[in-house]
């Protein structure tokens, strides 16, 4: 009898560790699911995660410590040595010593080193900010792109839905003789042809998730659903003011410009290598007591202390001459690096802006003008089909150019927004992270 409860009892915690564990595993695909949904969140998440920005900010730590080593003096040096025969002095036989050393640069150039790496540090700095203001670009530019997809999936099943319920129409009035065989063949065709375009835009999906996962850096496993809404991206579009905003926020420009004047401090750092180095030594000898009666009390077996020190002296020229061209090249070449990036800043400026422009005039004209038209069009088509003043062809033709329209629509609103993360990866994404910051304040 205790066997049997006891059987019946594990059967019943089995059962229910089963069901706990499916609850489980069930909530967690659902907080997965909601965690993927908002664009903010898929930006917060490739913060974190994106492999890109987790290798720029170990470089940004690496540079951070070449300050502190770039003030660190040589390691001292300590040394010993033994008389093999021990040396007859005044005072007895001196028998080992001991000493240490230190060499210490002239006064200036680890101020000058640490110039440099305070330069190398910025400019990684805006580097990391770059990389981060191009992944969020990309992940605004993916998120579009699986918003319009999703769409036009939505889109084009409402078209085949609306063509079946005609074409089961057509098949009633075609049994009792009403309508004409080649109709409903017309109608067939037009939904194959958006089954098949169902397909295509099923495959471009998966395709465009893989590169959401590869952005995220997160499980393929993890539940993406299509985007429902796409967030309208705030970016300046006067072109003076996305040009002077670009020149002082710019990450790439900014990154050439502490570069160059990285390169000028290198400049002066290989000046100052034809300073000498100075080094400070001390020495103390172990000294044994003499046997001889003239030596003083006093001084007998006294152990002397040496203090003294060193100076290089720089003569071989050649080389140093050498570091000193080698950094004028380099200063040379920063230096045109800034003016060509700068170039290219103000080029992309006014590409962005007009790209910014039309499509926000083309979402503008589908919203107001065309789509409303077409919609139009499909009622009096409708109407005139009704009292057979118009043909199916007449109706597909207007059910075809709407579905067009529709779709060109979330390709132009996909197409802004790409072009404003574009806008805002000029600026260093400046836009993004004010909502990421606003939503990290709001506790989100």
């Amino acid at each position: 009898m205790i066997l049997k409860m006891s059987v019946s009892l594990k059967k019943n915690w089995g059962i229910r560790l089963s069901t706990f564990l499916t609850i489980s595993i069930l909530v967690s695909a659902l907080q997965v699911s909601a965690q993927m949904e908002s664009l903010p969140q898929w930006l917060q998440t490739a913060r974190k995660n994106n492999p890109m920005i987790a290798s720029v900010q170990a470089n940004v730590e690496a540079k951070k410590k070449e300050i502190r080593i770039a003030t660190a003096l040589p390691d001292p040096s300590v040394s010993a040595g033994y008389f093999v025969v021990p040396v007859e002095t005044r005072v007895g036989p001196q028998r080992a010593k001991i000493g240490a050393s230190q060499m210490v640069p002239w006064p200036g150039k680890l101020m000058q080193k640490k110039r440099v790496a305070e330069k190398e540090y910025a400019a990684a700095q805006e580097a990391l900010r770059g990389v981060e203001a191009r992944v969020f670009a990309e992940v605004r530019a993916a998120y579009a792109e699986y918003y319009e997809v999703g769409r036009e999936i939505d889109i084009t099943r409402d078209n085949l839905k609306l063509l079946k319920q005609m074409e089961s129409n057509l098949l009633t009035q075609y049994a009792t003789a009403r309508v004409q065989q080649l109709s409903i063949l017309k109608v067939q065709v037009e939904m194959a042809i958006l089954e098949d375009q169902l397909n295509s835009l099923d495959a471009e999906a998966i395709k465009t998730r893989e590169k959401i996962v590869s952005l995220l850096n997160i499980s393929s496993e993890t539940a993406l659903n299509f985007p429902t809404t796409l967030p309208v991206l705030d970016v300046p579009v006067e072109g003076d003011t996305l040009l002077k905003r670009a020149m002082e926020k710019n990450p790439a420009l900014l990154q050439v410009r502490l570069e160059k004047e990285a390169a000028t401090a290198h400049v002066g750092l290989a000046r100052r290598m034809f300073t000498p180095d100075l080094m400070f030594m001390t020495d103390y000898i172990f000294t044994d007591k003499s046997t001889s009666s003239m030596t003083a009390p006093a001084d007998n077996g006294k152990n002397p202390w040496i203090v003294g020190g060193s100076i290089t002296l720089p003569l071989w020229a050649g080389n140093k001459i050498a570091r000193i061209d080698k950094a004028n090249a380099m200063e040379a070449m920063q230096q045109s690096m800034v003016t060509n990036t700068k170039n290219l800043t103000e080029t992309t400026a006014s590409s962005l802006i007009e790209d910014y422009r039309d499509a926000r005039r083309k979402v503008t004209l589908y919203e107001k003008d065309l789509i409303p038209k077409a919609k139009q069009t499909i009622a009096l088509v409708e109407e005139a089909y009704i009292n057979a003043k118009a043909t199916v062809l007449d109706y597909l033709d207007a059910q075809r150019m709407l579905l067009k329209l529709e779709i060109a629509l979330e390709k132009q609103r996909s197409r802004r927004e790409m072009v404003a993360g574009k806008i805002d990866m000029l600026l260093g994404g400046e836009r993004t992270r004010r909502e990421l910051g606003d939503r990290e304040k709001e506790g989100e």
